[in-house]
């Protein structure tokens, strides 16, 4: 009788699960156990990343993921069908299959869908510009493709550090997410057919919605600089972002296509500042 395989790489959550461990509260509780908020590290890594969370933030292991990702992606030039986690003790099973795939080259107008091991390509006529709104006819031909519901979310994944400047965004990726839940905080970007950004804003900090009114550039290869802006916005007025972009595409009654972004995120602030009488 055979001995059963060895296990040689731990999963681990990237923000811990449970209260005191490594960067726990970094990550909202129904994205604790996602496939986002996980790393597959060796036993020595696994003890490094847990023992020095200062060092190993969880921005720098989601962007480690990330980069190895994508260079196991390229290696094996395709996409693995489904990953398989076993969590903590208990051998609980998550399945986390991969997901349809959009990645769009702006400059050469072409976008591809992959799902499974197949992939199939379009191109987007030259007498037309390429526009935030439509993301509309991208993810209705990903929904013709696959099957899977054009109207739902869609991780937005760019390198910014692969682009010429901080303002262009020429090819990205968008992974089909699903019907997924932000909690009761997160940052929120809107933008509609006629180019105008409808809102940009937050929630979950104990206040009502602060959505904005400002003009934004309807282009498409734009959207990474819209988004960094409010990226930045959100920082500087106390939050802490988590995780990813998601991206998908609604009717409103006002406009043809409402097209929103949004990311989770943590108030780290308090919610108002007191005043404090001086005693002498």
């Amino acid at each position: 009788m055979l001995d059963e395989e060895a296990i040689v790489g731990d999963e681990a959550h990237i923000a811990a699960r449970s209260p005191g461990g490594p960067r726990y509260g970094e990550c909202t509780p129904d994205m604790v156990d996602r496939y986002d908020n996980f790393i597959l590290l060796c036993k020595v890594d696994h003890k490094k990343v847990d023992d020095q969370p200062r060092h190993y933030t969880t921005a720098r292991l989601r962007q480690s993921k990330s980069e190895h990702e994508a260079w196991v992606e390229h290696a094996l030039g395709k996409t693995p069908s489904a990953i398989r986690f076993h969590l903590n003790n208990d051998h609980t099973s998550l399945s986390a299959k991969r997901n349809p795939r959009i990645d769009l080259d702006l400059p050469n107008r072409v976008f591809s869908v992959r799902f499974g091991q197949s992939a199939q390509r379009f191109s987007i006529p030259d007498a037309y510009d390429i526009l935030v709104s439509d993301m509309k006819q991208i993810f209705e031909t990903a929904e013709a493709v696959t099957g899977v519901e054009s109207q739902h979310w869609w991780g937005f994944h760019h390198n910014r550090r692969a682009e010429r400047d901080r303002f262009t965004t020429s090819r990205f990726s968008l992974t089909y997410a699903g019907d997924l839940e932000f909690g009761d905080c997160y940052v929120e970007w809107l933008s509609d057919s006629e180019g105008y950004q409808r809102g940009n804003g937050y929630r979950g900090d104990g206040s009502e919605d602060t959505l904005g009114g400002i003009i934004t550039d309807q282009q498409m290869n734009s959207i990474s600089y819209d988004l960094a802006n409010n990226e930045e916005y959100a920082i500087s007025d106390g939050y802490s972002l988590i995780g990813d972009w998601y991206i998908r595409v609604l009717q409103d009654e006002d406009v043809d296509v409402l097209v929103q972004a949004r990311i989770s995120a943590l108030w780290t602030k308090p919610r108002r500042w007191t005043a404090v009488p001086l005693t002498e």
